[in-house]
């Protein structure tokens, strides 16, 4: 079984587990094209074409939760996990 994440805001998946390197609670490596790192305090932050570009009718949405320069902060907390040989 392998394992993936990603959120409403981002319109598909951000990262997915190669079934060869898949672990129980690791979301695996960033897709082709998109960019995640993690904030200071932990928070996912994602960058790449599948970030959405507003809210539906409210331009402005939740406040910073698309930033053009950090990516879209999404408010979910994560850790790095060293990679399977």
């Amino acid at each position: 079984m392998a394992e993936g994440w990603g959120m409403t805001e981002l319109t598909n998946a951000a990262t997915v587990s190669h079934p060869d390197r898949a672990r129980t609670g690791a979301v695996g490596t960033a897709c082709p094209g998109i960019e995640v790192r993690l904030a200071g305090d932990g928070e996912v932050l994602v960058r790449g074409p599948l970030v959405m570009r507003g809210y539906y009718r409210d331009p402005a949405g939740p406040a910073g939760a698309l930033d053009r320069t950090a990516g879209c902060t999404p408010a979910t907390s994560a850790r790095w996990t060293p990679p399977v040989s």
